[in-house]
């Protein structure tokens, strides 16, 4: 936070012009675009690539890994919106966000459409379309199939056309919606299979649970709608996770033990597609199972390994697959106190405690290619501050890895 504070002072400081000693700073300069930070859109890796690009000026900018003085501008608005009108479709306003899903090929969104552009042939194709009502959204990287709610039910979108999910129930009966009010790290409530090819989705029942007011007072005449809010000591949602084949029409549901209003957390899909994995957490939130279970039958295969602590058991996280070896993964829990990274096999085998001490890993950003690496951000050097680190798994060696532009003095 002092980091922050201080970068906003600087930038605030040099906008101004310190010579004039009698400029004081007033209310009406926030809303000064010129003295706003700067900021870069539509950041992302180029997939095949060593290197990256963003969004500026209505075009698609990239830079390389190692000259990233030099800047290619590789696709324009224009060149996209010529496209549309070949496809009979509205041109872009702005440059959309994008998506890479392959060297030379990315997706992007334009209000209730897919579309997939080709650089290699300066090809624009509309891949898939969904209802325009559509809610919490979720695309799959593989397929481009297009996962969505409208009120309480389930859709899935292939190839523009669109399949229900679940039959007619009472609106009580929730599909495709996170649960939980997003507590444990559950932030989406589908989640699509590697391959693009089935989904993974919440149940819930809330037929049982509270309803509540919520009150708009920004009417003339205040309104009020109701809401599922399971109040303490009253009885909560009913769970359970789904997996859909829209090839085959078909659901499946986890063979999950002990009461229906348990949390179900850590939803991973194995690479494989075969297996899924899931977090229960009993309602005290003081014991975790951490479960593998069979994606096509919904049987349990095996309880991987257990969690329990007096006061609290908090799972944030899904597991980590490296690239290299799909039999591993990595799982973050504060088991002694602090958010640390251990190393588990697909038996439940604890292989290797990565990280520890006295500090927290806020982010796991991933392995390298060969997974002998994990990179993360922790508070290792400060509470106040992120830095970035890499441990080495097998020798737990951990060092900050150096800038590009001091790995390129000792490659010269």
């Amino acid at each position: 936070m002092i980091r922050t504070l201080f970068t906003i002072l600087t930038t605030i400081a040099l906008a101004l012009d310190l010579s004039a000693q009698d400029k004081l700073f007033t209310a009406p300069d926030y809303l000064k675009r010129e003295l706003m930070p700067k900021s870069i859109t539509g950041l992302s890796w180029r997939i095949g690539h060593d290197a990256f690009t963003w969004i500026e000026n209505k075009s698609l900018i990239q830079k390389t890994v190692f000259n990233p003085a030099k800047a290619d501008t590789i696709l324009k608005l224009e060149s996209i919106n010529s496209k549309m009108i070949e496809l009979k479709e509205n041109e872009l306003q702005q440059f959309p966000a994008i998506s890479w899903i392959g060297s030379d090929r990315f997706y992007f969104r334009d209000q209730n459409r897919i579309f997939q552009y080709d650089l290699s042939a300066s090809k624009l194709m509309k891949v898939n379309e969904f209802d325009s009502s559509g809610e919490n959204v979720t695309i799959s990287d593989m397929s481009l199939n297009v996962a969505f709610t409208i009120e309480s039910n389930l859709f899935v979108a292939l190839n523009g056309k669109t399949i229900q999910v679940n039959g007619a129930e009472n609106k009580d009966i929730v599909y495709g919606q996170a649960p939980s009010r997003n507590e444990f790290g559950i932030n989406a409530g589908i989640y699509w299979s590697p391959d693009g090819k089935r989904i993974a989705f919440y149940r819930t029942d809330q037929s049982e649970v509270t309803s509540y007011p919520l009150v708009d007072i920004s009417a003339r005449i205040a309104e009020s709608s109701l809401i599922k809010y399971p109040m303490a000591g009253m009885k909560s949602e009913k769970l359970r996770l789904g997996i859909y084949d829209p090839q085959q029409n078909e659901t499946v549901y986890l063979q999950t033990e002990g009461p229906e209003n348990q949390y179900i957390t850590s939803v991973t899909w194995d690479p494989s597609c075969l297996f899924i994995y899931a977090g229960i957490l009993n309602r005290d939130q003081n014991h975790l199972r951490v479960n593998k279970y069979d994606a096509i039958t919904g049987k349990l295969v095996k309880n991987l390994f257990e969690e329990r602590n007096e006061r609290y058991v908090e799972p944030m996280h899904e597991l980590y697959f490296p690239p290299d070896d799909a039999s591993k993964f990595i799982w973050q829990s504060r088991r002694d106190g602090w958010n640390h990274l251990y190393q588990y096999d697909t038996e439940g085998n604890l292989l290797k405690q990565i990280t520890r001490g006295k500090w927290e890993v806020t982010n796991l950003i991933g392995c390298d290619p060969q997974g002998n690496s994990v990179f993360y951000e922790s508070t290792m050097e400060s509470p106040l501050e992120k830095h970035l680190y890499r441990t080495e798994i097998k020798t737990g060696k951990t060092e900050k890895p150096p800038r590009i532009s001091e790995k390129l003095k000792m490659t010269d």
